[in-house]
């Protein structure tokens, strides 16, 4: 009785062990791209297979980018604080909290303009068939509710 219960256990310990081990190997690439202080270029330049000369372009790119980036988010954070404001003070819409929604559109739509230009410009850096891929994943990222004002440049 107690043989069988010790190979039961002995079995066990070493499966558990065997998944610990290939878990931490399968795992142990992303750990280390997500360790690095800018994680979203590194994986930027492997998804994307970028030779160290388009990487760099790439990261120029986004470097030059990033003040047009960081302009437009605080002129929809304005804008949006504009739209709260107006909300908080009347107590039904007025005609002014209108011209303050389409304002505030009109800036996300701006940014999501110029946003666009700059994947097309870092995908035109790339091979065709992963500039295509990068075009798709960013445009996708580009109509999303909320996006986040780095979300495509921490890629």
């Amino acid at each position: 009785m107690k043989r069988p219960l010790l190979l039961l256990l002995a079995a066990l310990a070493a499966a558990v062990l065997g998944y610990g081990i290939v878990y931490e190997l399968a795992t142990r690439p992303a750990k280390a791209m997500l360790a690095h202080p800018d994680c979203g270029m590194v994986w930027l330049r492997q998804e994307y297979h970028l030779s160290p000369e388009q990487f760099a372009k790439v990261e120029q790119m986004h470097t030059a980018y990033r003040p047009t980036c960081e302009a437009m988010c605080m002129r929809i954070a304005a804008a949006r604080e504009k739209v709260d404001a107006l909300i908080a003070a009347n107590p039904a819409v007025t005609p002014e909290t209108e011209a303050a929604l389409r304002e505030w559109a009109l800036v996300q739509n701006d940014c999501r303009v110029a946003m666009l230009r700059h994947v097309y410009a870092v995908s035109a850096v790339m091979s065709p068939a992963d500039g295509k891929r990068y075009v798709a994943m960013a445009s996708g990222r580009l109509v999303e509710t909320g996006m986040a004002h780095t979300a495509l440049l921490d890629q």
